[in-house]
Order: C-alpha cells, then sequence, then structure tokens
C-alpha cells in the first residue's frame, strides 16, 4: 500500500534470491505495475554469501527490502563485518526506504532494531511458536505522522465527518476495527516462552545440536546443505539439497525422509522459496 508512495517508473527496488515468497512475489508484481526494475542480489553457493558485488546502489533505488535469515539458506549476512548493516545505511544514504523480513530471525536472535538501519520491520507469529494469521510491524518514528493508514475504520479515527476524517496518532491509526486479541495475547505467551526456555536456557544445547548435525551431514558425498555451513552452525535449522538421479527416486527419498524424521520430532517442508531453488538447479 505504502510502496507506490515511494516509487514510479524507472526506479528501483533492491531484494536478494535469499527472499520468501512473501517478500519476493509483492515486489515483482509491483514492479510490473509501475514499470519499476528488480534487481535481485545472487547468492554464492560456493563461497557461502551473497554477491554485494555484483549490485550497485543509485540514486534510482528507492526500496530495499532483504531478509535477516533466510527460511532456506540461514544466515546470508556476514555478521562479523556488520555487512547488512552497511549495506542498509548505503541504500538510506540515497534515500531508499529499507524494509527488513525479520519473520525468520526473530524466533532464534535477539532483534534490536535500534541497532539496524531499518525504516521498517517485519515479523510473523506462527514463526515464532504463536497462532496464524497475525504478526507485527515495526515502524520507524519519523514514518509515523508522514505515512496514511493502510485501513481505515473503527479505533483509528480521532474525527469523522462528512466534510472529513482525521485519524489518531500512531500506532493507534493503523490499527482500524477490532484487533486480534486472542491472537496477540496468544503470541505473548509463546514469545514468554521463547525468551525463557529457549533464547536463554537452550541456545548452547540447540547450537551444539546443529553444529553435531552439521559436521555429519558434510561427510555425506551426495548431500550438499544449501547456504553457509560455518554460519548455519549458529542457528538451530538447515535445509539440505540431495543430488539424485531422478524424479521417482527423489519422491521416494523424500517423503520415506519426511516420514522417519517426523517420528523424532522434526520436520521437513518444501520450502516457500521456488525462484532461488530453480536458480540452483538450472541457473
Amino acid at each position: 500500500y505504502w510502496a507506490p508512495l515511494f516509487l514510479k517508473k524507472g526506479d528501483e527496488i533492491i531484494i536478494t534470491i535469499a527472499e520468501h515468497h512473501s517478500n519476493f512475489l509483492p515486489w515483482q508484481r509491483l514492479a510490473e505495475q509501475v514499470g519499476a526494475t528488480l534487481t535481485i542480489i545472487p547468492y554464492d553457493q560456493e563461497r557461502g554469501r551473497l554477491d554485494l558485488s555484483s549490485i550497485k546502489i543509485t540514486e534510482k533505488t528507492k526500496i530495499v527490502a532483504v531478509s535477516h535469515c533466510s527460511n532456506v539458506l540461514g544466515p546470508i549476512w556476514d555478521e562479523k563485518a556488520d555487512e547488512l548493516g552497511t549495506f542498509l545505511k548505503q541504500a538510506q544514504a540515497v534515500g531508499a526506504f529499507t524494509l527488513l523480513d525479520a519473520a525468520q530471525s526473530m524466533p532464534h536472535w535477539k532483534l534490536d532494531v535500534k541497532k539496524l538501519p531499518v525504516d521498517a520491520a517485519v515479523f510473523s507469529a506462527h514463526k515464532s511458536c504463536g497462532p496464524t494469521g497475525v504478526g507485527a510491524l515495526f515502524l520507524r518514528k519519523k514514518w509515523h505522522d508522514e505515512l496514511p493508514p493502510f485501513f481505515v475504520g473503527g479505533g483509528m479515527v480521532n474525527r469523522a465527518s462528512v466534510e472529513g476524517s482525521s485519524w489518531l496518532p500512531a500506532p493507534i491509526k493503523f490499527e482500524a476495527g477490532t484487533p486480534a486479541i486472542v491472537q496477540a495475547i496468544s503470541w505473548g505467551a509463546s514469545l514468554d516462552f521463547l525468551d525463557r526456555y529457549v533464547i536463554k536456557n537452550d541456545k548452547k544445547k540447540f547450537f551444539s545440536l546443529t553444529r553435531y548435525l552439521v559436521e555429519e551431514l558434510l561427510k555425506i558425498s551426495d548431500l550438499k546443505i544449501l547456504g553457509n555451513a560455518d554460519w548455519i552452525k549458529k542457528l538451530d535449522h538447515l535445509s539440505l539439497f540431495i543430488f539424485l538421479t531422478s524424479m521417482h527416486t527423489i519422491l521416494q527419498h523424500f517423503w520415506l525422509m519426511s516420514g522417519l524424521l517426523f517420528g523424532q520430532g522434526i520436520t521437513v517442508l518444501n520450502h516457500c522459496l521456488h525462484h532461488y531453488r530453480l536458480n540452483l538447479l538450472y541457473g
């Protein structure tokens, strides 16, 4: 809803090839609708990192929307070099609006929006043990008055009349109608659980399990870990690519492995990142 306020024909949107469909398809469609250029930062699987040298931020760059962490590749930014922060600062220096998709990272890492140069950050409840259909938006305060509400209705109106209407201050002006009260309370409980038991108490255990899994999987010749194996060891999920000869064999192995792992409490998913998988397979 807000994107057309920043974008016109000939302008540029920058994303990465590692984006979830929810941060890929809307920008692709918007670029087609307004005649903007969608620039996609490629991922160098051999080096295990984004190829930032392949793109250049210019005055035409109006929106930069990138993932904090990929749902398939795991960590995609060099944390020690503050690669993400540096990249976002370059975007803001030319006046681009910066959006961070933190849906994949928020359940695993502490998200400090004060340290990250982002205008907005988004994340969802269901990826942090919460209910479906609800999420959160962080919006830098400088945008609170400048951006209009994307929904209007009860609860967010200051004065409604036939001559014109005005809105309450943010964040209320962005919360039209009856809020998702039950979902918000449920999500709060799940975040308390994550903070109390997972992030504080069990983080070392998760890291040690992930590290062991990565090291053992690297010994299998027909299997390739997607993403940077060293960075993934600091997370608690990973994705695999299995080199097999036929679709029949692939399906056999996939469903057999899915069933066996699901019985041990391990989820095997078909990820929302078709564009990267096709790029990996066919270049």
